[in-house]
Protein backbone atom coordinates (compact mmCIF):
# COMPACT_ATOMS: atom_id res chain seq x y z
CA UNK A 1 0.00 0.00 0.00
CA UNK A 2 1.62 3.76 -0.82
CA UNK A 3 1.96 6.32 1.96
CA UNK A 4 -0.71 9.06 1.38
CA UNK A 5 0.08 11.98 0.56
CA UNK A 6 -0.45 15.00 3.26
CA UNK A 7 -2.26 18.13 2.88
CA UNK A 8 0.62 20.30 2.18
CA UNK A 9 1.63 17.79 -0.56
CA UNK A 10 -1.95 18.03 -2.16
CA UNK A 11 -1.80 21.94 -2.15
CA UNK A 12 1.75 21.82 -3.82
CA UNK A 13 0.68 19.60 -5.94
CA UNK A 14 -2.61 21.47 -7.10
CA UNK A 15 -0.87 24.95 -7.23
CA UNK A 16 1.88 23.58 -9.55
CA UNK A 17 -0.49 21.67 -11.49
CA UNK A 18 -2.83 24.97 -12.64
CA UNK A 19 0.32 27.38 -12.07
CA UNK A 20 -0.87 29.29 -9.06
CA UNK A 21 1.84 30.78 -7.54
CA UNK A 22 2.88 29.43 -3.97
CA UNK A 23 1.08 31.26 -1.17
CA UNK A 24 3.20 32.37 1.80
CA UNK A 25 2.22 30.84 4.94
CA UNK A 26 0.30 33.58 7.49
CA UNK A 27 2.00 34.78 10.35
CA UNK A 28 0.29 36.43 13.47
CA UNK A 29 1.39 39.62 12.80
CA UNK A 30 0.45 40.55 8.63
CA UNK A 31 -3.30 40.61 7.04
CA UNK A 32 -3.98 37.32 4.88
CA UNK A 33 -6.50 38.24 1.83
CA UNK A 34 -8.87 41.08 1.76
CA UNK A 35 -12.26 41.86 2.50
CA UNK A 36 -14.34 40.50 -0.44
CA UNK A 37 -16.60 43.90 -0.26
CA UNK A 38 -17.36 44.49 -4.05
CA UNK A 39 -17.22 47.78 -5.13
CA UNK A 40 -17.56 49.93 -7.92
CA UNK A 41 -16.94 53.69 -8.77
CA UNK A 42 -16.37 54.11 -4.96
CA UNK A 43 -20.06 52.34 -3.75
CA UNK A 44 -20.28 49.05 -2.30
CA UNK A 45 -22.62 46.96 -4.60
CA UNK A 46 -25.50 45.08 -2.91
CA UNK A 47 -26.52 42.19 -5.04
CA UNK A 48 -29.40 41.57 -3.15
CA UNK A 49 -32.74 40.92 -5.77
CA UNK A 50 -35.03 41.66 -3.71
CA UNK A 51 -35.88 45.34 -3.24
CA UNK A 52 -37.05 44.24 0.67
CA UNK A 53 -32.99 44.39 1.87
CA UNK A 54 -32.20 47.69 0.11
CA UNK A 55 -31.57 50.85 2.27
CA UNK A 56 -33.81 51.58 5.79
CA UNK A 57 -36.14 48.22 5.37
CA UNK A 58 -33.16 45.90 5.34
CA UNK A 59 -32.89 46.79 9.12
CA UNK A 60 -36.47 46.67 9.85
CA UNK A 61 -36.66 43.03 7.86
CA UNK A 62 -33.78 41.68 10.03
CA UNK A 63 -34.88 42.58 13.35
CA UNK A 64 -38.52 41.11 12.88
CA UNK A 65 -36.95 38.16 11.17
CA UNK A 66 -34.50 38.43 14.58
CA UNK A 67 -37.77 38.55 16.94
CA UNK A 68 -40.59 36.60 14.68
CA UNK A 69 -38.43 33.56 13.45
CA UNK A 70 -37.36 30.95 16.06
CA UNK A 71 -34.74 29.73 14.51
CA UNK A 72 -32.97 33.17 12.92
CA UNK A 73 -33.61 33.99 16.96
CA UNK A 74 -31.91 31.06 18.16
CA UNK A 75 -28.70 31.47 16.53
CA UNK A 76 -28.82 35.43 16.79
CA UNK A 77 -29.15 34.51 21.22
CA UNK A 78 -26.41 31.98 20.61
CA UNK A 79 -24.36 34.28 18.80
CA UNK A 80 -24.71 36.89 21.27
CA UNK A 81 -24.31 34.67 24.29
CA UNK A 82 -20.97 33.27 22.59
CA UNK A 83 -19.28 37.11 21.97
CA UNK A 84 -20.38 38.46 25.27
CA UNK A 85 -18.28 37.30 27.77
CA UNK A 86 -15.51 35.53 26.13
CA UNK A 87 -12.37 34.36 28.28
CA UNK A 88 -9.20 35.78 26.37
CA UNK A 89 -5.65 33.88 26.49
CA UNK A 90 -2.29 33.93 24.76
CA UNK A 91 -0.02 31.35 24.19
CA UNK A 92 3.77 31.89 22.71
CA UNK A 93 3.90 31.89 18.84
CA UNK A 94 7.19 30.33 19.87
CA UNK A 95 9.83 29.56 22.30
CA UNK A 96 11.48 32.50 22.12
CA UNK A 97 11.37 34.90 25.22
CA UNK A 98 10.21 37.98 23.45
CA UNK A 99 7.17 35.83 22.45
CA UNK A 100 6.74 34.57 25.76
CA UNK A 101 6.80 38.08 27.14
CA UNK A 102 4.11 39.15 24.53
CA UNK A 103 2.03 36.78 25.75
CA UNK A 104 2.13 37.19 29.63
CA UNK A 105 1.89 40.92 28.85
CA UNK A 106 -1.95 40.07 26.70
CA UNK A 107 -3.03 37.48 29.28
CA UNK A 108 -1.99 40.21 32.05
CA UNK A 109 -3.88 43.10 30.11
CA UNK A 110 -6.93 40.81 28.45
CA UNK A 111 -9.73 41.48 30.30
CA UNK A 112 -8.43 44.99 30.94
CA UNK A 113 -8.70 45.57 26.98
CA UNK A 114 -12.25 43.26 27.20
CA UNK A 115 -13.74 45.81 30.02
CA UNK A 116 -12.82 48.82 28.35
CA UNK A 117 -14.14 47.97 25.09
CA UNK A 118 -17.55 47.00 26.43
Amino acid sequence: MANPLSIDQLRKWGRSLWGAPQLPLPTPYQTQGSTGTATWGGYIQNKDASSQWHGRQRWILSSELAVNASVVAAGVHYFLNLISNPKWTAQPSDPSSEAKDMADFLAAHAAFIAREGA
